[in-house]
Formats: structure tokens, sequence, C-alpha cells
């Protein structure tokens, strides 16, 4: 495989002095098997080859013309026959040394015909289109800079309508934050205050049951106590107080840890 690079730059294998050419414009490429090719290195104003614009690799044939910026590129030239491959010829402002040349005659001829067809076709063509061809690149140029600074002012437009959309999501967050910590904090303090409404009321009604219990303890003992006069003047009198002492042993099972009712019922019992 050979390959040469075209470009600006003086690193190149082939230097362009023209403005409209890239530093490092394209590569031609020649295979092991002898095929043409053309490799555009993402160029700023491209490669044509026969007029037509290329995107990336373009696969030559020996009458195509190639053409980058204002520069008709002789590439037939930067190659030539030789051990049934193809090495470099000596270019302008080529780096590489001059090598050695044994074509076949008959393969140099066809080749050199092609190449001044094509090239004669091309400089008709090129002379009559050159002028044109100026004019037509001040206009889009000129129409390059005016769209790149109303592309510029559209930017800087879309750029602070943003910035102005950003400022008032981040004014509305904030806003959203403080209102959702305000409904939090008020929903703790009624939830504190509900739970401590329920404490009361439960102490309250606490306090309630155990008033009652109290009560109703109370109004037992008593009646205990009347029925234990009534056991002891029975058992007194020679009597057995069965029915009496049943009746305090349903008071008692009221309160089963309470040791009062049952060392009186054991009393009476004994």
């Amino acid at each position: 495989m050979r390959v040469i690079t075209v470009g600006r730059g003086h690193d190149n294998d082939v230097v362009i002095n023209d403005y409209r050419v890239s530093r490092i414009h394209l590569q031609i490429v020649q295979s092991d098997s002898g095929n043409f090719s053309v490799v555009d290195l993402n160029s700023a104003n491209g490669t044509f080859v026969n007029g037509q614009r290329i995107i990336g690799e373009y696969h030559l044939q020996i009458s195509d013309s190639v053409t980058i910026g204002d520069t008709f590129l002789p590439w037939q030239t930067y190659f030539t026959p030789q051990n049934n491959g193809i090495i470099y010829n000596e270019i302008p402002e080529q780096k590489q040394k001059r090598k050695p040349k044994r074509a076949i005659w008959f393969i140099l001829v066809i080749g050199f015909a092609l190449l001044a067809c094509g090239g004669i076709t091309w400089k008709i063509l090129y002379d009559k289109k050159q002028e044109r061809i100026k004019i037509e690149n001040e206009a889009k140029e000129e129409a390059r800079l005016l769209q790149e600074e109303n592309e510029r002012k559209i930017a800087e437009e879309k750029q602070r309508l943003q910035d102005e959309a950003t400022k008032n999501i981040e004014e509305s967050l904030i806003s959203q934050r403080e209102n959702e910590k305000k409904a939090k904090e008020e929903a703790q303090r009624l939830k504190e205050a509900e739970r401590k409404a329920k404490e009361a009321a439960q102490a309250e009604a606490a306090e309630k049951k155990r008033l009652a219990e109290e009560t109703q303890k109370k109004k037992d003992k008593d009646e205990f106590d009347q029925l234990k006069i009534q056991a002891e003047k029975n058992k007194k009198l020679g009597g057995t107080p069965t029915e009496i002492i049943a009746q305090m042993k349903k008071i008692a099972d009221k309160y089963p840890t309470d040791n009062y009712f049952k060392n009186i019922i054991k009393n009476l019992e004994n």
C-alpha cells in the first residue's frame, strides 16, 4: 500500500499553497492490488472528484479529476508503475526522494494519454468557471459570516431565555420547598397536639375508671362488712352462716389480690 498526504501544512507529502485547502486535507491511497482511492480527512472546504464533493473514501479511476480549494491535483503523476506495483513519483514540495523507474512502456503511454485528456478537459472547464467560482466563493463567505452572526445572536438569545427560565424554576423550587417545610411543620404540630389530646383523654378515662373502681370497691366493702356482721351474729347464735359467706365470696372474687376479704371469710369458716 502507498499513501500520499496532501494539504497546506509543510509536513504533508504534497504541499498546496491555497488558503481554501486544509492543513491536512486528504490522502491518495494506492492499494497493494494497484487500485487508487482518495480519502477526505474532514477538510473544511471539501474534496471534489469530477466536480462532485465526496465524503470519506472514494475509489478513483485513472481518468478522474480531483480538486481541492481552487487547485487541481494531477494525482496520476504522483504514482508511476514499477515492479508490478506503484511507487511515489517526485512532485513539487514533496519530501520523498526520487525513486528509480522500471515501467512497462505501453502502460505508461496509456496512463499519460488518459491524464492528458483529463487534464485538458478539466483545464478548459476550469478556465471558464474560475471567475464565477471566485465570485460565488466571495458571496458564500459573506453569507457564511452573516449566518454565523445571526446564529451567534440566536444562541445568545436562547441562552438568555434559558438562564431566565432556570432562574424562575429555581425560585419556584425554593418557594415550593418553603411551603412544604411549613406544611410539614404544621402537620407535625397538629400531630403533636392530637397526641397530647389523646393522652389527656386516656388519662382522664383512666382516672374516671380508677375513681369508679374505688367507688365500687368501697360500696362492695360496705356490703361485705354488713354481711360480715350478720355472719358473726348468726355464728354467735350457734348457726352456720353458709349463705351469707357465699354472698361474701362473690364480693371477694371481684378482688382476688385483696387479702382483706379472704382473711375475713377464712376466719368465719373456721
